[in-house]
């Protein structure tokens, strides 16, 4: 996997790939649901408020994201 750093793991350094990869999915689906919603908001609704929701997931969702990845990195390391 490639991220922010251009770390990359290999199955060889992980303990449960099958959890690591299914961690790494949820933390996906949580970050891009905001993105999801702000679309559909500015769609639909109000263009300043689904804006904000993106700028938010944009900004603080990503710093939560690294963080989480952080997390799940050194759970799932041998």
């Amino acid at each position: 996997m490639w991220f922010w750093a251009g770390d990359t793991v290999s199955e060889d350094e992980i303990t449960d790939v099958r959890a690591y990869n299914r961690a790494n999915g949820i933390m996906w689906l949580c970050f891009s649901l905001p993105l999801w919603i702000g679309t559909i908001v500015v769609m639909c609704h109000n263009i300043i408020l689904g804006t904000n929701i993106m700028l938010v997931d944009a900004t603080v969702g990503l710093v939560l994201m690294m963080i989480t990845y952080t997390f799940i990195r050194k759970k799932y390391k041998k």
